[in-house]
């Protein structure tokens, strides 16, 4: 439920994210670009599933995006 509000929050939406901040989250977790790529794979993939807009899913991965800094364990 965390994933579906702070997408749902930062595209704009009514929701509110509540949880841990993306690197307390992801500490320890030893996230590396490879891992950090194949999500992305797969909620674009998921996105298309449910033919969401180009316009929109650039958006939204835009708004994304920079959380990668946050979520790959830094070294």
């Amino acid at each position: 439920m965390h994933l579906v509000n702070q997408i749902c929050e930062a595209s704009g939406g009514p929701c509110a994210y509540t949880g841990p901040t993306m690197m307390q989250t992801h500490k320890g977790m030893g996230v590396q670009d490879v891992a950090f790529g194949t999500l992305v794979e797969d909620l674009v993939a998921a996105l298309d599933h449910h033919r969401v807009g180009k316009v929109e899913k650039r958006e939204l991965l835009a708004v994304l995006g920079p959380m990668k800094s946050e979520i790959l364990e830094q070294k």
